[in-house]
């Protein structure tokens, strides 16, 4: 029955009808049989159509864990489209198969298309981080640490993939690594400046938690966006006051990782701004708030509380101006958590 799901699918493929969602929910989890059908009709299906239908297979395996599209991501590394290419890597972000990182450096190396580099480069970040988690053997953690840096420091190469390429090598405590976000920090193109913060927040280091924090005050959104994700992923005490602020930021994506910000560093205020979202009139910003604060519980160990500290039934409407009464810098300075490093 699952072998005649799946040519049934094929065959679907193969016309000309508006791609069906069951028919690409039976593509998963596909038999060396399947596999061999496959390769024999997917050459056959025009460009255009075999783009709609990676980009549809990528979406459903980021939205649902449960299918399993690896084996078609892999037969597809091979198109001939770059479109396909790239989105096949990116596709195959959950796949930590050792066997995929000569791969990824081969495409980084030697693909035609920047896209494509681009995406290796991201996806050689999961195996830097293997390789600080001591799951990765060393000559495999080294290689990809010295691929990473010489694209970084290649002028020539494309900016995205120089990008990539520095978000991936943040993973690794290493002098040259921490040389590599200080010089990508520096240079003048904005969007290399973005991706230096992020890899100082991916670093997790904290001698980047003075840059951090001035450039939660920056004029730049995207820019603001990094630091307040970094803020979190550092942990950084000091940030919450910024990241009240930054509750009230006109972009909404910056308000939304402030949130998230404030469930990774936790803290009284922290949970005290959380509550008055989740009690506010936006249902969006409410349950990027539940988010965070059950990810602050569980981090300090209170999955057993309830979510609320207070019963919301019993109060009124929150607006989301009332967290202007929590900014106050000098009652943040006097706090003595805020003075903890």
């Amino acid at each position: 029955m699952m072998v005649s799901n799946f040519l049934e699918a094929l065959r679907h493929l193969q016309s000309g009808e508006r791609l069906s969602m069951p028919k690409l929910y039976a593509l998963s989890a596909p038999t060396r049989e399947n596999m061999r059908a496959f390769s024999e009709v997917w050459p056959g299906i025009h460009v255009e159509r075999r783009r709609h239908i990676i980009e549809n297979l990528v979406d459903i395996a980021e939205a649902n864990f449960e299918v399993d599209f690896r084996r078609i991501f892999r037969h597809v590394l091979d198109d001939p489209d770059p479109a396909v290419r790239a989105m096949a890597i990116d596709g195959l972000w959950e796949d930590e198969g050792q066997d995929l990182i000569d791969r990824f450096c081969t495409m980084l190396q030697n693909d035609l298309s920047p896209a494509v580099r681009a995406s290796a480069a991201q996806a050689l970040g999961k195996y830097a981080l293997q390789a600080e988690l001591d799951e990765l053997d060393r000559e495999p953690a080294e290689r990809i640490r010295v691929l990473l840096q010489d694209v970084f420091y290649d002028q020539s190469e494309d900016i995205e993939v120089r990008r990539r390429a520095l978000e991936s090598i943040a993973y690794y405590d290493h002098a040259d690594v921490r040389e590599i976000i200080r010089t990508a920090y520096e240079e003048t193109p904005h969007e290399m400046h973005v991706s230096a913060i992020f890899a100082m927040g991916r670093s997790a280091d904290p001698r980047w938690s003075e840059t951090v924090l001035r450039e939660l005050n920056s004029p730049s959104p995207e820019i603001r966006f990094e630091a307040a994700r970094a803020g979190g992923e550092l942990r950084i005490k000091q940030a919450v006051p910024a990241l009240l602020d930054l509750l009230l930021d006109p972009d909404r994506e910056v308000q939304e990782a402030a949130i998230w910000a404030l469930g990774q560093i936790g803290g009284k205020h922290a949970k005290q701004a959380l509550n008055l979202i989740m009690a506010g009139d936006d249902p969006g910003l409410a349950d990027a708030a539940e988010e965070a604060f059950g990810e602050l519980l569980l981090m300090e160990g209170d999955i057993g509380l309830p979510l609320y500290d207070f019963d919301l039934s019993q109060m009124e409407q929150v607006e989301l101006d009332e967290l202007e009464d929590l900014g106050d810098e000098e009652d943040w300075l006097q706090d003595e958590e805020l003075r903890r490093n």
